[in-house]
């Protein structure tokens, strides 16, 4: 809605007039010789500009490190032997930031260690002994089995033999045509016959010593083998096990080294100190920046990720880097404490800004101000802010034409584009840089002399 002129009709007897921009300020004397004043807006103008503009909501916060690492220890009571750092070192992956006293752990560590060796000592003698056994019974096993077969072949042999001479002699005996001869083969005959017995029992005898010697010997190799195999029944000492690997891995632990390449930003130890926090130091990344910030409630909804960012800090002065907005909070009080401290004004919505240029000159812990450019339009028409005014949804200008020899407003319907505080940008087909138009647009009317 357009403001309308105020018309006061007063006896005058004088008046004094005081220009200002924008306004006239009019003192009028009344008849009683008291003064009153009123102020009758008057159109001032601009021109319409060329030049980029862009709309963006202010923020600042700290820099930080988006890698950073808590260097954090696991040993208890454990005094710190030497320090290789300081706060502000540059250090590589690998670096050895600090040592640990390992001399009381190390002693321990020696102590379970040779008591371990002794006992696997011990038995890797016990399994050599038992599997020497069980081989001397294999082998014994073998040269018995050997040897019954060897006296069972014998006996059998002795028996066929003896089976042969009583055959003989019956074959003899028979084919004998003298009585007295043959009467002298029938008494050697007889005594073979009766001998042929104790042959067989011999044979008998010699076949149940093999079986006998090959079932003592199978006994012997199964005892053997059982105290083999007893063996991978025995418990460890486990207990032992784990305490050893606890010591080496308090011992590895003594060096610590840096995880990363970085910058030294916190030191929480000293030689002979015993840490009493738990992060002895943290290492950050220089070359991974952010700033953590506080965003208005009234802005939250307009920030968006991927938005770009123009960030100054007061070491670098006037020179803008190039950021993005990687991340947007909207919970109440997601905004990093120091990012709140540092000016950011709001309850603390949270963003967090990416800084893309690398520069040695931002540093960590830096106060870095910022712009997230909500908008961006480069070679735009402008106009002053105030030369727009929006009547039924929407927007117009009052370009000023030379008309009769006056100057008078004409009112010309645009489009606005990006704003910024002082400026909008400003669309149509019937406008051009250089153009004049009304600065105070609320306070004119179409066809008006402009003075």
């Amino acid at each position: 809605m357009k403001k309308k002129k105020v018309i006061i009709t007063v006896c005058v007897i004088a008046a004094v007039v005081v220009v200002g921009v924008g306004a006239k300020k009019i003192f009028f004397t009344k008849s009683d010789n008291s003064q009153m004043m009123v102020e009758e807006e008057y159109m001032g103008t601009d021109v319409i500009t060329l030049q980029d503009i862009s709309n963006a909501i202010s923020v600042s916060g700290k820099i930080e490190s988006t890698n950073e690492v808590n260097i954090t220890s696991t040993l208890a009571q454990a005094k710190v032997k030497t320090v290789n750092v300081a706060v502000g070192d540059t250090v590589k992956a690998g670096d050895v930031l600090c040592e640990f006293d390992s001399a009381s752990i190390q002693a321990e560590y020696d102590t379970l260690k040779a008591a371990l060796d002794t006992a696997s000592a011990q038995v890797a003698n016990t399994n050599a002994v038992n599997q020497r056994n069980l081989e001397d019974a294999k082998a014994q096993r073998a040269e018995d089995i050997e040897l019954a077969n060897l006296a069972h072949n014998r006996a059998v042999a002795a028996r066929d033999k003896a089976y042969a001479d009583y055959n003989q002699l019956k074959a003899q005996m028979d084919a004998e045509a003298d009585p007295e001869a043959k009467a002298a083969l029938k008494v050697q005959y007889d005594e073979a016959g009766a001998g042929l017995a104790a042959y067989d029992d011999a044979v008998t005898e010699a076949a149940n010593n093999v079986k006998a010697v090959t079932r003592q010997g199978d006994n012997a190799v199964m005892a053997a083998q059982d105290v083999v195999n007893a063996e991978k029944y025995v418990k460890a000492d486990t207990e032992s096990l784990t305490q050893l690997e606890k010591l080496q891995t308090q011992l590895n632990n003594c060096k610590v080294t840096a995880p990363i390449d970085g910058v030294v930003t916190a030191l929480n130890v000293k030689t002979g100190s015993i840490p009493t926090t738990e992060a002895i130091m943290t290492i950050s990344d220089p070359k991974s920046l952010k700033i953590n910030v506080s965003v208005n409630e009234s802005d939250i909804l307009k920030v968006n990720e991927n938005m770009p960012v123009a960030i100054k800090t007061p070491a670098t002065g006037d020179k803008v880097y190039n950021g993005i907005v990687k991340k947007v909070v909207k919970v109440p009080g997601s905004a990093s404490d120091t990012a709140m401290m540092d000016g950011s004004s709001g309850a603390g919505y949270g963003a967090e800004i990416g800084i893309t240029d690398n520069d040695e000159q931002v540093l960590i812990g830096m106060t870095a101000n910022a712009k997230v450019v909500l908008a961006d339009k480069k070679d735009a028409l402008t106009v002053p802010y105030d030369s727009v005014v929006s009547e039924d949804g929407k927007d117009y200008i009052f370009l000023v034409e030379e008309s009769n020899g006056q100057r008078i407003a004409k009112k010309t319907e645009v489009t606005k584009g990006v704003e910024d505080n002082y400026y909008t940008e400003v669309i149509s087909d019937k406008i051009s840089e250089g153009m004049e138009v009304v600065t105070s647009a609320e306070f004119v009317e179409d066809g008006e002399v402009i003075e």
